[in-house]
């Protein structure tokens, strides 16, 4: 059975915001973390541009490769191991149309010639009247990180999917679409290339203080909401239990 949230994951997100406020948990957003460091009296220099703070303990949920940038005190074996971690990426475009394509939810894709992976209607489980009636579709695809389809512009990208998509549903006119917007994201899903479990990242590091709760760390399953939650669960588990076993240690 398929369900949706009314405003989908950006209410989801406001809610857990407002809830964490409300515990006295601050939130800074555009806030771009440049570098962590260590300090004399043992706690972390976090490096944010215009400002500069020190904490206890520090929590990076990035990719891996943006961990080994903006630590370079790390090991050199953790290093290697950050930055040897490959990634599946994503190129989305978002279209509003007047009618319908098809009456299913997600067609997936095999023929090479069309530069989609899927094509997603939301709105055969999302009511239209959600978004004044029109209807949202959404074309990922998925490439390698470093992929030539990152750099193409928007304009060049629009073109080829709607000609995939006038391909594949003849009765589909460019006149219906209201909008389409495309978003790019390099690293969404660490590739499990051979003995991947062998290289996984670990979420204690070298630093005292610094930890790393990452999707990378996803062994079992791939990138979803699911795995996420368990894989942040299992990361607090292990940082609480390495911050108690330092307290013991500190009271010995």
């Amino acid at each position: 059975m398929f369900g949706y949230v009314p405003g989908g994951y950006a209410r989801i997100l406001e809610t857990f915001a407002e809830r964490l406020r409300e515990r006295g948990v601050e939130i800074r957003l555009d806030a771009r973390v440049e570098k962590v460091a260590s300090l004399p009296d043992q706690r972390l220099q976090v490096d944010s541009g215009a400002s500069s703070e020190a904490y206890e303990r520090v929590i990076f949920t990035t990719p891996t490769p943006i961990a080994s940038y903006c630590c370079p005190e790390l090991s050199e074996a953790e290093h290697e191991r950050l930055r040897g971690v490959d990634y599946l990426g994503i190129v989305c475009a978002s279209l509003l149309l007047k009618k319908p394509i098809s009456p299913y939810y997600v067609t997936n894709i095999t023929d090479m010639s069309i530069p989609m992976t899927a094509v997603i209607e939301m709105t055969t489980i999302v009511d239209p009247a959600e978004l004044g009636g029109s209807h949202l579709v959404y074309l990922p695809k998925y490439v390698h990180c470093k992929h030539e389809l990152f750099d193409r512009s928007d304009d060049d990208i629009q073109q080829d999917f709607l000609a995939a998509l006038e391909k594949m549903h003849p009765h589909f006119s460019r006149d219906d679409v209201l909008a389409f917007r495309i978003s790019r994201v390099r690293n969404v899903m660490a590739l499990p290339t051979l003995q991947y479990s062998e290289r996984l990242p670990a979420v204690v590091t070298s630093m005292p203080g610094l930890y790393l709760v990452t999707s990378a760390q996803i062994l079992k399953g791939n990138l979803n909401v699911n795995e996420t939650i368990e894989i942040a669960e299992e990361g607090l588990s292990v940082v609480e239990q390495s911050v108690a076993a330092e307290l013991a240690e500190s009271q010995r």
